[in-house]
């Protein structure tokens, strides 16, 4: 045996034995009785006199403190453990010192270990599950800060009467990034030892080398198999015979020796985990957890309460990165002011070094592409429900720094596919994709998420929530706190109050109005019309639900400015939804962009919508309508090249949008750039050949360049798309005038003038087609009729290519100058 040195002799003769008795008090903590001892020092359960709780106090022996680089270890000990805040992991409360001997204050854990609990013996299936569930999830939320156990074995995790785990004992963890000094924190251990305990050290553990969090993957494994099988994976007579196991052998099969068969799933995912090589391992313990719950969930056993309540209750826990270690607010005891300053330098050079202390096999993300919900069941019911909470965490996400996320109109063009994360990550130039199913039983919601790597496609993160339809709210936002922790784990307090804002607490009103936003992205008369309805009723329920009014200026505003009720009617009532909306919060985004555009299309106030345009944008850069709506005001006032130059920049918010690929080509078109508007619209047709609007407009530049029977072809398209509304038919029967087919037009003015009958037709469509039928007089008397509807088209009078054969004429000269354009 190797002698002791003298110096530890020394010291346990100058501060006595190291065991402490029953009765004797350390400060404010009476000692209870001994609940343990190990390598690591001897726990005993105390009682904390001043705050009457019973505790946990762990001494550490002179071995470990007596020299000035032991201390250091101790001191990193408590340091990286209490910055962890998860259920399934043993809080520190203080770190102290007492007549010379070094403590840790920690929380008290009535219950066995797993050694105990095993006794040699299997656990059933279900019971050694569970454990290994809570265990991965401890182990996600530690990775996640940078730090590892390294020395995850029965004996440190705890399991109480209910079924909670608790690991203990992070004295083993090191930060996977370098210190301050630039040298690494294994440098504070005797080189060549390596960490660990032999019979759970992953195999780069028992060589000596360095590693990574992958090795706790190992470990949990090795705890899982002796849960399961009531032995070691590894054995051998002394620590150099168990190191040689884990290096060269392979574990007897579990089925083997339990007696009984396991699910196959299981078997591979314990093998995947004991995997020699680092890299053949899961590369986050997150994987490997939802593996088990995967198995868990399949198993006969999940039908019982118990389990069921386990399952429903089990989310994933993902800490803040940077947190306060010392929850009562005093770092030490007096007397220890140096750790507290060394500890001040840590969390000071942990927050800069933020990104760098991920866990090494975790990439950064900066662009990301949340996909349509997957509607499980198909019920049109519900449909409202996956797309809104998929809009909601593109909202949500867009917000977070250095992270680009597709719009929806990138994004649900694969709504209803199967979603291949590799393939839609390249053709939306994302590096991650982030899939979810939504499954609403009643009152049940259960959400699935997982966030792949498009690159490779492994998995980063994911997790599910079963929670009540009721906590809507809540779970979005917890969603959004569980992604971004995994994205961004160092955001600051205002990053992440913003990141999860929202506008209502009451689920009712807010299912509403994701009815509301449901049915106006649907963009139809009758569509619109019950978006309405909807975002009403939300109001009804919530008079202070700021989103709701915005979702109904906006309702209104479109449909009049799209023809399907009449601008009197619709923009009045856009206006005080909107000003409502303005009133109860000054920075939504939407409300302003809202707000401009009904100073341009109803008060013709160009520098007023302007600066609603501009306080938009600076609110929330991503909000890529304000760019098509700004380019509309743009074009409208003659500033043709800054409206083409905005429109281009809504297309860089979201490259792949058809409707903003749209606008570019409008843009064009009113700068008279034909060739360039073709080519948009083109682009635009073959990103989604159902796009109306596209073949509408592309029609309307064929007839332009005085090609009227390829506009004929194009607008019917569009017509067989969107149906015979009033603006499609104004300019076919233009286009059929244009083309010599004169009985078609007055056909077309026939079913137009009948329509009028029964609903709103825009006068600015109708001076159209008799512009085309070469009824002049006619045509100013609807252009006129258009200005005081201020029908919403009417804003492009002195730049639409459409009315160049009117510009000579007074009236028409006449008519501009009552729009007010700036000169």
């Amino acid at each position: 045996f190797m002698e002791r040195p003298a110096v530890v002799e020394v010291a346990e003769a100058v501060l006595g034995s190291e065991k402490l008795f029953k009765g004797q008090s350390i400060g404010q903590y009476k000692i209870l009785g001994e609940l343990g001892k190990g390598g690591q020092g001897a726990v005993y359960q105390v009682l904390d006199t001043k705050l009457k709780r019973t505790i946990a106090l762990k001494l550490l022996p002179p071995e470990l403190t007596v020299s000035e680089i032991n201390r250091k270890r101790f001191q990193r000990e408590a340091q990286l453990a209490s910055a962890l805040d998860h259920p399934n992991i043993c809080t520190i409360h203080d770190l102290t010192e007492f007549d010379g001997l070094h403590f840790i204050v920690m929380q008290f854990v009535a219950g066995r270990n797993v050694r105990e609990l095993v006794g040699g013996r299997p656990l059933d299936l279900t019971s050694a599950l569970k454990v290994a569930i809570q265990v991965c999830d401890a182990l996600a939320a530690a990775h996640a800060q940078g730090i590892m156990h390294r020395d995850i074995k029965a004996q440190n995790v705890i399991v109480t009467d209910n079924g909670q785990a608790k690991i203990l004992d992070f004295g083993l963890a090191k930060l996977t990034q370098k210190n301050p000094e630039g040298k690494d924190q294994t440098e504070l251990t005797v080189q060549g030892s390596p960490y660990g305990t032999p019979t759970y050290a992953a195999p780069e553990q028992s060589r000596g080398e360095r590693v990574d969090h992958r090795a706790d993957i190992f470990s949990a494994g090795i705890l899982l198999y002796e849960m399961l099988t009531g032995t070691w994976a590894f054995h051998g007579k002394t620590a150099v015979d168990v190191r040689h196991a884990v290096l060269h052998e392979t574990p007897k099969p579990i089925a083997e020796l339990r007696g009984e068969p396991i699910p196959a799933k299981l078997q591979a995912t314990i093998s995947r985990a004991l995997a020699k090589e680092p890299r053949e391992r899961f590369q986050n313990i997150a994987e490997m957890r939802d593996e088990l719950i995967a198995v868990l969930r399949a198993s006969p056993e999940s039908e019982t309460s118990e389990t069921t309540r386990f399952l429903e209750n089990f989310k994933s826990y993902v800490p803040r990165r940077i947190q306060t270690w010392n929850k009562h607010g005093k770092l030490l005891l007096a007397g220890a002011v140096l750790l507290g300053l060394i500890f001040a330098g840590f969390l000071t050079y942990r927050f800069i070094h933020s990104e760098a202390a991920r866990p090494s096999a975790q990439p950064v993300i900066s662009s990301v592409a949340v996909m349509p919900f997957a509607n499980i069941g198909g019920d049109a019911n519900t449909e409202y429900l996956s797309d809104g909470v998929t809009e909601t965490l593109i909202d949500s996400l867009s917000k977070l720094p250095n992270v680009a996320v597709k719009s929806r109109s990138s994004v649900f063009r694969y709504k209803g596919r199967e979603i291949d994360p590799s393939v839609a990550g390249s053709e939306l130039s994302v590096q991650a994709v982030l899939t979810g199913r939504l499954v609403q039983r009643g009152d049940a919601l259960f959400l699935s998420l997982e966030l792949v790597d498009a690159r490779n496609n492994n998995h980063l993160w994911g997790s599910q929530y079963n929670r009540r339809l009721a906590d809507l709210v809540t779970v979005q936002e917890e969603i959004v706190k569980d992604i971004a922790h995994y994205l961004r784990p160092a955001l600051t307090g205002a990053e992440q109050k913003d990141l999860t804002r929202h506008y209502t607490d009451n689920t009712e009103a807010y299912q509403l109005y994701l009815r509301g936003r449901y049915f106006w992205l649907r963009f139809t008369p009758a569509d619109h019309q019950k978006a309405a309805e909807y975002f009403n009723q939300a109001i009804a329920i919530d008079p202070t639900f700021a989103l709701a009014y915005a979702g109904l200026g906006d309702t209104y505003a479109a449909s009049a400015t799209n023809g399907w009720i009449s601008p009197r009617e619709g923009y009045p009532k856009a206006k005080v939804a909107v000003k409502r909306a303005l009133e109860i919060d000054n920075t939504l985004a939407e409300a302003h962009n809202t707000a401009g555009a009904l100073a341009m299309f109803y008060d013709l106030d160009w520098a007023t919508a302007e600066r609603e345009y501009k306080r938009a944008i600076e609110l929330n850069p991503n909000y890529a309508i304000t760019y098509e709506v700004y380019s509309y005001l743009l074009s409208a006032i003659g500033r043709l090249d800054e409206g083409i130059a905005m429109a281009q920049r809504g297309l860089q918010v979201d490259t792949l949008s058809v409707p903003l690929g749209n606008d570019v080509g409008g843009a064009y078109y009113l700068a008279r750039r034909y060739d360039q508007a073709i080519k948009q619209y083109q682009e635009s047709i073959e990103l989604d050949s159902t796009d109306a609007v596209a073949h509408w407009n592309l029609g309307e530049v064929y007839e332009l360049k005085g090609m009227p029977e390829e506009a004929i072809k194009e607008l019917q398209k569009a017509i067989g798309i969107a149906g015979r509304t009033s603006g499609l038919l104004a300019l076919l029967g233009h286009a059929y005038a244009a083309s010599g087919k004169q009985g078609e037009a007055q056909k077309i003015l026939g079913e137009l003038n009948k329509m009028s009958e029964q609903a709103y037709v825009s006068p600015y469509d109708l001076a159209i087609l008799y512009l085309g039928l070469g009824d002049k007089d006619r045509a100013f008397e609807q252009l006129t009729k258009a200005y005081e509807d201020r029908t919403g088209w009417i804003i492009y009078l002195n730049v639409e290519p459409i009315f160049d054969p009117l510009r000579s004429d007074p009236r028409f000269v006449g008519l501009v100058s009552r729009m007010k354009f700036p000169r």
